[in-house]
Parts: structure tokens; C-alpha cells; sequence
């Protein structure tokens, strides 16, 4: 009689769970976009990069991530300091509404996360300063948009980053045979973010896009 395979039983991690509500369109948009593959990509990182590399590996590409998260952080820390002295000129109350608000949880298992969902609430308000100035004729429409768009660029710009040091851990965790820490990984990554109504739809859409992303990239490398 052969003795039952048992599967392994998952590592129980430390979580903060973090509702948030996104107002505006543009912070919705990143989730459509790219707020997935960010999420999951510093969830992998980490998982994959600590289970096979060296400590002196594991500073290296945590500093990495550091820089880029603070680069974009002081960015738009500055860029809602400009539009709110622009709200404050104009003398308008922050008294906007949005129609259809997104309903996000994240789950929090790192810093990098953390930091990762601040800078997508950071975007929300950004962009509200901006729909504020544009709706009372404070800003023109092209200068608003060109404003909301530089910023969500930005952060379309880290997660692509963050997706190629995450196809880096990822081939060097095959190359070693621990294809178990990647679907570990993949596994633990499933519901870094989940939704509410619509958003959950936008989600699942993001992660139908992403897995075939995944599977081009796969191919593309081997």
C-alpha cells in the first residue's frame, strides 16, 4: 500500500488588511492596468527571492525596489503639494463627489506592499486636486489631463519594472528546480488585492490579461 502524498501545507503569514475606496478615474485605471501586477510582482519578489537567493542578493534587489518606491513616492507627494497650493489660490472647497467609487482590499505581507497601495491612494487624491481645478475653470482640460496622465504614467512605469526584476527571481528560481516556490508564490499572490462589484470584475479581467502576460513571457524566455 502506498503511503498518501501529502501536500504541503501553506505558510501562515502575518497580513494587514487594507480596505480602501478609489474615487477617481485615473486611480481606477491603474487598477485595470497595473495595480495587479504590481501587487503580486513585490509579493513574488519576496517569496521566491528569499526562499533561493543569497542575503546579500536579497538587500540588493529590496534596495532596488526602495529606490523606485521612493522616487515615485516624493514625486507625487510634491505633485499633490503643487495642485493642492493651486486649490488653495483659487480659494475652491474640497467638496468633490465622484458617481462610481472602487471598493479595494489589500492584503499587506510587506513594507514594499505597503507602500506599493499608499502610492495608489496617493494618485487618487493627486487626481482629485486636479478634477477640483478642472471643474471650476481653474485648469484647462488638456492641462488636467496631461497632469493626471504624467502621474498614472509613472506608476505604469514602475510596474513594469517591478514585473522585470519578477521574471528575473522567477527564472532563476526555475534554473535552480524550485518550480514548488513559484506556484508557492503564485499561489500566495492570488488575492494580494480583491474587489468589491465592479471591481472585482476589473479584476478579474486584470487577471485574465496578466496570466496570458505571464504565459508570453514565459514562452519568450525559454
Amino acid at each position: 500500500m502506498s503511503a498518501r502524498k501529502i501536500a504541503p501545507r501553506r505558510y501562515s503569514r502575518a497580513e494587514i488588511r487594507l480596505p480602501v475606496k478609489l474615487q477617481s478615474a485615473a486611480a481606477q485605471r491603474v487598477v485595470s492596468q497595473t495595480l495587479l501586477r504590481c501587487s503580486r510582482a513585490l509579493y513574488t519578489i519576496e517569496v521566491v527571492l528569499n526562499a533561493i537567493g543569497d542575503q546579500d542578493e536579497v538587500e540588493q534587489v529590496e534596495m532596488m525596489i526602495d529606490t523606485m518606491l521612493d522616487s515615485c513616492h516624493a514625486d507625487m507627494q510634491q505633485r499633490i503639494a503643487d495642485a493642492g497650493a493651486r486649490v488653495e489660490e483659487a480659494g475652491l472647497d474640497h467638496n468633490i463627489q465622484y458617481s462610481a467609487p472602487m471598493a479595494l482590499t489589500f492584503k499587506i505581507s510587506s513594507g514594499q506592499l505597503r507602500r506599493y497601495a499608499d502610492l495608489v491612494l496617493l494618485l487618487d487624491q493627486f487626481a482629485g486636486h486636479v478634477d477640483l481645478l478642472r471643474l471650476n475653470g481653474a485648469v484647462a482640460a488638456r492641462e488636467a489631463s496631461n497632469l493626471v496622465y504624467e502621474a498614472r504614467n509613472q506608476l505604469m512605469q514602475l510596474g513594469l519594472e517591478l514585473s522585470r526584476l519578477e521574471g528575473r527571481a522567477r527564472t532563476a528560481a526555475l534554473k535552480q528546480g524550485q518550480d514548488d516556490i513559484v506556484a508557492a508564490a503564485e499561489s500566495g499572490a492570488a488575492d494580494v488585492v480583491t474587489g468589491e462589484g465592479e471591481a472585482a470584475e476589473w479584476l478579474k479581467e486584470a487577471e485574465e490579461t496578466e496570466k496570458e502576460l505571464q504565459e508570453a513571457r514565459i514562452k519568450a524566455a525559454g
